[in-house]
This record gives structure tokens, sequence and C-alpha cells, in this order.
């Protein structure tokens, strides 16, 4: 195998490290595979004969640090920083899954070859020799790199034992058979949907790795494949039953009422393309329409989703909750759920304060909900669909133009003290709604935030009456 000129030094140096020392050591795992495919490769991950305490003795003298990253991941992983900031993982062989139990058993240590025959599918269950003598060659004992030829996805051992070692396989298979245009061979597809429909295994993930495989699935260049496949497979019903209450809702011809999982896989592919390219914004995406069965109701024949929105943002608020998401992103989804159909009342006769008012209530992420609208607009009708998408950039347009930024949250030039100096008053709700009626000033264009003789004579007259507060 020929290396990337970027990194080929460096695992030189590293594999001449490890020889003087008498042991050996691999490039493992995702970056053969996608060196084989020419694509490029973010993770570094190495296999050595030697043991933790070894790595760190022999890694020591080239890096600017090394920290124990086997409480996270088990195994002696050692986490190791080059001086560049280039960052990469080395691991004692290991047997993956029933590991420990085995290896201790024996009380010998696992080969490479034990080492890649345990992992998850054969496209990952390839190494290459970075020894002096050896450099380059490439030791693929259950042929993962003719499997990703043919576009195969299987295991190197049974794959029911295989899955019983780590359920969170089932959600791997989906990343790297949709992610790699791989097809999961008979027997793998037998043994996911046996443990889906018929075995409680998967109820024993940590919420957290569901999360970043979803995370992961979510960031391929078309998501929906991926997700089609949960669908598919049973596993949106498993973690996100609320999201697989959509396949309930059936269109029916009579009312026109559109596919909510088509309509969905549509939104997420869109999004994938109009929006940042962030998991949590594909996250808003996938369930923007979540709160869809819990407020439709027939009204003459057809159907409405009123509050959908605010519904949606509660129950992805509860979702990403319970995949143990941050509090910043529970918060960020459930924001763009329930605040991305505000922007639909929006047409070009809008006032600069309407705007400026628009902006302010939907606050710091005003872009990224706008992207989210822009993504929900999917209907089949080509002129009506370019002329709403239109609408949602004339809008982002106009705030720009309007400096709609410096009108989240505006700071009136004077403060809760200043006014109660100025009308002789206490602490109390007075104060308060006179700051409100200055932050509606300044969005409305009324109040410059920096004209502090204009915010005082604002306060006179109110004190006096001679506004509306």
């Amino acid at each position: 195998m020929v290396f990337p000129f970027e990194i080929n030094k460096r695992l030189i140096l590293i594999g001449k490290m490890f020889k003087d020392e008498g042991e050996s050591i691999y490039l493992v795992g995702g970056a053969v595979r996608d060196i084989f495919l020419g694509a490029e490769t973010a993770d570094l991950d190495f296999v050595t004969s030697a043991d933790s305490a070894g790595i760190k003795r022999i890694m020591r003298k080239a890096t600017r640090s090394i920290y124990d990253v086997s409480r996270a991941k088990g195994h002696g992983t050692q986490g190791v920083i080059f001086s560049d900031g280039m960052q990469v993982e080395i691991t004692p062989f290991r047997i993956v899954g029933f590991a420990d139990n085995y290896g201790s058993a024996r009380n010998e240590k696992p080969t490479l070859e034990e080492d890649l025959v345990s992992r998850d599918f054969t496209v990952n269950a390839v190494a290459a020799d970075l020894s002096p003598n050896g450099f380059g060659m490439l030791i693929d004992p259950s042929s993962g790199l003719e499997d990703l030829s043919k576009g195969v996805l299987r295991t190197p051992r049974d794959p029911v034992e295989t899955i019983k070692d780590d359920p969170l396989r089932v959600l791997r298979a989906i990343r790297f058979s949709t992610g790699y245009d791989l097809r999961p061979d008979e027997n793998l597809l037998s043994a996911i949907k046996h443990t889906v429909r018929d075995t409680d295994l998967l109820s024993g993930i940590a919420p957290e790795r569901v999360k970043m495989e979803i995370e992961k699935l979510l960031m391929l260049p078309q998501p929906s494949r991926g997700v089609r496949t949960m669908f598919e497979w049973g596993m949106v019903e498993r973690w996100i039953p609320e999201l697989a209450a959509l396949m309930e809702l059936e269109p029916e011809p009579e009312t026109h009422h559109k596919d909510l999982v088509g309509h969905t896989m549509d939104v997420l592919d869109r999004a994938a393309e109009f929006g940042p390219k962030t998991p949590r914004f594909r996250m808003a995406a996938l369930l923007h329409d979540v709160g869809k069965p819990a407020v439709r109701t027939l009204t003459d024949g057809a159907y409405s989703f009123i509050n959908h929105d605010r519904a949606g943002g509660e129950f992805a608020a509860e979702i990403c909750r319970r995949l143990r998401f941050s509090n910043e992103d529970v918060d960020y989804i459930s924001s763009l759920v329930s605040k991305h159909h505000r922007l639909s009342a929006y047409d070009n006769d809008w006032t600069d304060a309407a705007v400026r008012r628009a902006v302010n209530d939907l606050g710091e992420r005003f872009e990224d909900i706008a992207a989210l609208t822009k993504s929900d607009i999917t209907t089949g009708d080509d002129e009506l669909k370019t002329a709403r998408q239109d609408r949602v950039d004339h809008f982002m347009t106009r705030a720009a133009q309007l400096d709609a930024e410096r009108y989240l949250n505006p700071k009136p030039p004077i403060d809760g003290g200043d006014i109660m100096k100025i009308l002789g008053i206490g602490p109390g709700r007075r104060v308060g709604e006179i700051v409100s009626m200055l932050k509606e000033k300044i969005i409305d264009g009324e109040l410059d935030p920096e004209d502090a003789e204009g915010a005082v004579a604002l306060v006179r007259r109110f004190a006096k009456g001679d506004m509306i507060s």
C-alpha cells in the first residue's frame, strides 16, 4: 500500500521507533480502508504488539504529550499528540467484544490476526505493516478489501456472535452500508433483523453511543439513506419512537395529505445542502415535524397540524435528552424545531420594523432557523418552491441590510438604575416595563442603541402617560 505523502514520513518514523524497541506496529481499520479507496481519512489508528506502558515509553520522545484513553475505549488505548498538533491513537493487540475474558483465560497476548478477525466488518479488519522491512504490506485475513471492491458488507466471524459482542454494530452496519455503498450479505442482514426483532440486546447500549452513531449517520452526504434503513430495520421505533409515529400518518388521497416520512427525508437531505454542516442542525431537520402526530386534527375532510412546531420542540427536547445530547445541543435543536415555521408568513411587504421583530423573536440562531425553513420547502411545484425559497432568501437579505443582529435582545443605552434616578422611584415592575419599552423602541427603529439622551426623553414621556406602554 502506498500512503499519502502528508502522512508517509510520520508512518515511517513510527514504524522505526517500534522496531528499534523490538515491537511491531500497524496502521489499522478505517484509515487503511479509506486510503485503499483514495478517500481522505481523518483518524489514524494503530495497533501494536507493545502494551500500554511500552507505547508510552516508545512514543514519549517524539510527541508533545501522551494520554490514557483506555477508560473511555478500553484495551489500554493511548492518545498521542505530536508537536505539530496531529493526534493519533495506539492500542495494544486486543480481541474486540469478547476480548477481556478470552485473553485472560488463555494467559497470553492476542495476535494481530486475532485482533483483526474480532472486529465488526471485514472492510475494517485490515492492517498495514509499518516496520522498515515490510512497510506498506497489507494484512487482510478476512478478505475485507475484496469485499470493499465487490460492494459487500459482512462480518469476519459469525454475524450473530459479532453483534452479541457489541449490539451497536447494527447501527454501524447502516452507516457503513450507506456511506460506502455496501450491500449487507444475507447472513449479516438476517442477524441484524433477528437482533432488532427477537432480542433485547439493543436496550443495553449506552444512549451516548447511540447518539454518536446517529450523528455520524446524519453527517453522510445523503443522510436520508441511512435513516430510511433505520426505519426499514425497525431501529427508529427502538430509539426515536416519536419519529416512528410519522409512519402512522399515511397519506390519504381524499385529503392530499403528504407522506410525512418521505417529506422528512427530503427535508433532511435539503438541510445537508442548505444548512450548517453540523450534526445538531441535521438532527433538528430530522425532528422538525415530530410534533405533528400529537396535534393532527381532521376538519371538513382536511388535516391540520396547528402548533405542531411548538409541540415538536417539546418532543425534540425529550428525545435529545434521552439520547444524552448536551444541554446546549438540546436547547439548540428544540429551539430550531419550535421556530422553524415562524417565517412561513413572511412576504416582501413586511416593514423594516417587522423584519427586526422577527429576528428578535427567532433569536441569535435566526440564520439556522431560516436555513431549516428553506429546507422544509419540498413542494413538487417547482415554480411555487422557487417562490417560497426566494422569500426566505429575501428575508435574510433584508435582515443583513438592516444589521438585524444588532437587534437581538437589544440593550438600551440606559439601565434600570438610570431609570430609577430619572423618575425618582425605587425598584419594581414599573422599571422592568420601561426597560421593555426601550427595547421595543430600538427594535422598531425609533431609538438608536447609543442614544442615551433620546432614551431619557422616552422614559419621561412614558412616565407622563404620553405613550402607550
